[in-house]
């Protein structure tokens, strides 16, 4: 009876349903720009190894790293742990503190520069990338962040047949490449990222070794530049030298001279990610279907949050500075778009998928924002001083958001279906109309009046912390019914 309620009143409006038959070419040019599916989950064979290079099976251990044991207390941490063994029984899980660690290279790298490069790294998080590659060379099997959940067994992973598993982390254009490594891509797989917050491999297999020597022969040309140096290593310097920006190196460039043919680079499903507000595309940061990175980003320096790395701009020809038309609209597949300007009346937006479109203060520009939906964690920003005064548009998906600055020149929101947020503090009740608002989804506005609309099962309220409060009552009363 639950399931009919709802269904009646639109909860299982999904966002696939109401993505017109039209849109399949476009998604279709997605699959073509960022070499992955749009919806479903990753295409089989998920494990795409060579089998006959493959020694043995990965042992079933979870090994994971901490600063300290005292500091054990994180509720999330916690959550995430109990979601590894519970999806996992039969594994052996070890956890080591960075004195323990220190003691394990001290005993299985006596012969290396290893321990010395690891008491005298800069950073931690570097300490505590050095250390995983160390750990999985020795002992085998799996390491996890400890901001890493659980959502099925890894034994597939064991069972797969391959020497070695990494998580496809996130594609690079061209131009993202370029930034991060230097030196553009050489073939269509370089574009992927190869991930570190969680991988599985047999003992001293060939990739995690050689990851390993080439993170402590830049650590040691790192603690060298930085003793002689005022300059402070940034994030990406971390990335560069012992994270993920280095492992990609290392497996891409062996990889084409045929070296890991047992390696399997999984690609993440594209379930809804667990992580609240993951504004990216769904396949990225999750292993495969067995695990999501929830993305703590505790090890971050910087002021401007490294999550924002991972959302490179849009390629040149998505936009070209154009308008758009309402006949040739301009879509965005997983990259940023910042609109820098338009001559005419009206910008014309088509479809977003895993995206961010941002119009921040073009004062002498479009008056008239036009979009067709909003879909997989997309998000529109219109900034303060914007000369933007009405914003129409078709979709918002459960997973996306349009957030319209209260000091933008905004006085008018027309949409068709909001599935997820609308957050426009400066715009009245009254100034917004639509067709439906979901059950859990939210719109802000300036005075908490209902929005002009057909049919309301949303939230609408003055202040996006009430968003948060419907979301996790919605999670709550669907887990009751279910």
């Amino acid at each position: 009876t639950g399931l009919s309620l709802l269904s009646s009143l639109g909860f299982f409006l999904l966002p696939s349903s109401v993505i017109a038959a039209e849109d399949e070419k476009k998604l279709e040019a997605a699959r073509m720009i960022r070499g992955v599916s749009v919806e479903g989950k990753a295409e089989d064979p998920l494990f795409t190894c060579d089998r006959s290079e493959n020694a043995g099976a990965i042992p079933k251990v979870i090994i994971q790293t901490v600063k300290s044991k005292d500091n054990l207390d994180d509720e999330d941490w916690s959550r995430y742990h109990v979601s590894l063994r519970e999806k996992n029984p039969e594994f052996d899980f070890l956890l080591f503190d960075d004195e323990e660690a220190l003691e394990f290279v001290d005993e299985h790298f006596q012969d290396s520069a290893l321990p010395e490069v690891m008491r005298n790294m800069p950073r931690s998080v570097m300490k505590a990338d050095l250390f995983r590659l160390a750990a999985v060379a020795v002992l085998g099997g799996f390491y996890m962040d400890m901001d890493v959940i659980a959502k099925d067994s890894f034994d597939p992973i064991v069972s797969s047949g391959c020497g070695a598993v990494f998580p496809k982390e996130w594609w690079k254009d061209d131009q993202a490449y370029l930034d991060r490594h230097f030196k553009l891509p050489s073939d269509d797989e370089d574009h992927w990222q190869v991930g570190n917050y969680a991988f599985a491999a047999v003992p001293n297999h060939p990739l995690v070794v050689d990851s390993l020597d080439e993170a402590i022969k830049r650590s040691a040309d790192s603690i060298a530049f930085f003793s002689e140096s005022d300059a402070e290593m940034s994030d990406l310097d971390v990335l560069r030298t012992t994270g993920p920006y280095m492992i990609s190196e290392v497996y891409h460039e062996g990889r084409k001279a045929g070296k890991y043919g047992d390696v399997s680079h999984i690609q993440g499903d594209m379930s809804k990610p667990l992580k609240d507000g993951q504004k990216y595309g769904y396949d990225w940061h999750k292993f495969g279907p067995f695990a999501e990175h929830m993305l703590s980003h505790t090890w971050v320096k910087e002021s401007t949050n490294a999550e924002h790395d991972y959302l490179h701009p849009c390629p040149y020809y998505v936009y070209r500075g154009g308008c758009g038309s309402r006949w040739s609209p301009i879509d965005v597949y997983g990259c940023e778009l910042r609109v820098e300007f338009c001559h005419d009346d009206t910008f014309y937006l088509g479809n977003v998928y895993s995206g961010e479109v941002i119009v921040d203060r073009l004062v002498n520009s479009f008056t008239n924002f036009r979009s067709s939906g909003f879909y997989t964690g997309s998000v529109l920003n219109i900034t303060q001083g914007s000369a933007v005064q009405q914003v129409t548009f078709d979709v918002v998906d459960d997973s996306s958001k349009v957030e319209i600055s209260s000091g933008s020149d905004v006085d008018k929101v027309t949409f068709g279906s909001n599935y997820g947020r609308i957050v426009a503090p400066g715009v009245p009740g009254s100034h917004m109309f639509g067709s439906f608002l979901s059950w859990g989804s939210c719109v802000v506005n300036r005075d908490g009046v209902r929005p002009n609309v057909w049919s309301n099962f949303g939230k609408v309220t003055t202040s996006e912390d009430q968003c948060d409060a419907t979301a996790d009552a919605m999670t709550s009363l669907f887990t009751s019914i279910f």
